[in-house]
């Protein structure tokens, strides 16, 4: 029960960020323009690449807070939080340090010209800044984490992200452009950083924290952990963050616009599938420190159902009402450009979304190695695909160097984690399959028939189609789970009329 809540309490976080995004997307676009978005989102993209000061570390401070505090180890509870600190303020600064450098010493980031150069300087000095403080800051995130404190987490992230979002508005609606929007941005980190801070303080209150505390029996506790985690963070970042930079490199700024409304829209639907998983990780740790794996085969089996009925109607939404959305949420010009991309990059989620269940089973257990070389094969294979489609069919063709060795890998990292924890993937993919290939099959057909006979103009329109597809979608899954449940209630009882057959009668 604790697991299902923490689900949706993280669930709930990510559903205020989608929300705030919502609003304050075509804000930006229409105050900024297509060019300078562009900028913002090619630095953003560029500046992100600064997270990989991450090391994986942050994945080891939420096994072994996780595991530590369990077993009330204080004394390396502490060691592993201090170390972990020490590292993250080195990495901070180091960060800041590099992007403050690019911000002097060019003069034309990328190419850039005129007032975007000036732009693209003042973004890398001020998110570069910010990036530090994250890295900083994320270790006390990472720790409440590990705690399994969701709802802690969710409402200082929840709040900082509602006012930070009106302070936005106001930076954008008076002129001050991406630097003002930059130091919102920083505000935002500082606040946020803070609270958690104090936040870890009260739940854990033997925890001191300091720079002082490092210790190389804990470095060398987390390295191997971490080193397989950073990996796998390295390629990540190449499969899904260097898209806009190749972009940026092979086209106009204004490409990079089109690219982002659709990949923010599949990072919303991924982080939505990640923020009901997130929980899993320490759950998992749990599990396998008591050797339970049975429960971490029923928890990753559970999962990975329910989150393939979330997946459907999330994927085919992105198909069949991808381009009505974009049309009324920011403009026909951009739904035009942005829609081919958004079903490319979306079908792959049929399979990626559910494979997060299979991740967070690798990293709650420790296997990383093997999830590491084959997400590492699947970033080089991206870019290769990328730089040679874009080349031909633009936008569509980084789209399709990301989509491709996605599917592959994400059922490679399914069949790890069914091997790891011994479950069997037959068992697993046919079960997934018959909850959901009824509903799915509905859900099709309601949306392909109602988009080809109504043109959808309003948001009120785009609701009630939407509905008119999730209801029967949801009736049918309801049908399928009762008749489930029904059949399994029947052998119950047949298996225990068969054992009280067999049994001799006693007079």
């Amino acid at each position: 029960m604790r697991l299902v809540s923490n689900c949706i309490v993280n669930w709930i976080g990510f559903a205020v960020s989608v929300v705030v995004a919502y609003f304050l997307t075509p804000i930006f676009i229409r105050s900024l323009g297509d060019e300078t978005y562009g900028v913002w989102a090619l630095i953003e993209s560029a500046i992100l690449w600064m997270a990989l000061f991450d090391m994986g570390i942050g994945a080891s401070v939420v096994r072994y807070v996780s595991s530590y505090q369990a077993a009330r180890n204080h004394v390396e509870l502490n060691n592993v939080f201090n170390t972990t600190l020490a590292i993250f303020c080195c990495f901070g600064l180091l960060a800041f340090g590099i992007s403050i450098s690019i911000a002097l010493l060019f003069e034309q980031p990328f190419g850039l010209e005129g007032a975007s150069a000036v732009d693209a300087r003042w973004l890398f000095a001020i998110l570069g800044l910010n990036t530090g403080l994250e890295l900083i800051f994320g270790v006390f995130t990472a720790a409440l984490i590990g705690l399994e404190k969701f709802n802690a987490r969710v409402a200082i992230d929840a709040s900082v992200r509602v006012v930070g979002a009106v302070a936005m508005v106001i930076v954008v609606s008076s002129g001050h452009g991406v630097a003002g929007l930059a130091f919102c941005s920083l505000a935002q980190t500082l606040v946020r950083g803070i609270a958690s801070s104090i936040a870890l303080r009260i739940f854990i209150p033997h925890l001191r924290p300091t720079l002082l505390g490092f210790s190389w029996k804990s470095f060398r506790l987390i390295r191997g952990y971490s080193a397989r985690a950073f990996l796998v963070m390295i390629a990540g970042n190449i499969s899904y963050r260097i898209d806009p930079l190749i972009i940026g490199i092979f086209l106009l700024p204004k490409y990079v616009t089109y690219y982002v409304l659709a990949l923010r829209l599949v990072e919303y639907g991924i982080n939505s599938v990640s923020s009901l998983c997130a929980a899993l990780t320490p759950a998992f740790s749990n599990m396998e420190s008591r050797n339970d794996y049975e429960a971490i085969r029923n928890t990753f089996r559970k999962s990975f159902r329910w989150i393939s009925r979330i997946t459907t109607p999330l994927v085919f939404g992105f198909v069949f009402l991808g381009k009505p959305f974009l049309t009324i949420w920011i403009s026909g010009e951009h739904a035009t450009n942005a829609y081919p991309v958004l079903v490319v990059l979306s079908v792959p989620l049929l399979i990626y979304l559910p494979c997060i269940t299979a991740s967070r089973v690798l990293y709650g257990i420790g296997r990383l190695k093997e999830f590491s070389w084959v997400a590492w094969g699947q970033a080089i294979v991206n870019l290769l695909i990328s730089v040679v489609l874009v080349q031909y069919i633009g936008i569509v063709g980084v789209a399709l160097g990301t989509a491709i060795p996605n599917v592959v890998v994400s059922l490679v990292t399914i069949l790890l984690a069914c091997r790891y924890s011994g479950q069997n993937p037959k068992d697993l993919f046919v079960e997934t399959l018959y909850s959901i290939l009824l509903p799915s099959m509905t859900l099709f057909f309601s949306w392909f028939v109602l988009t080809r006979l109504f043109e959808i103009e309003e948001w009120s329109e785009l609701l009630l189609v939407a509905l008119a597809g999730l209801i029967p979608y949801g009736i049918m899954m309801l049908a399928v789970e009762r008749y489930k449940t029904a059949k399994k209630s029947v052998k119950i009882v047949q298996e225990l009329s068969s054992e009280a057959l067999s049994k001799p009668d006693p007079s």
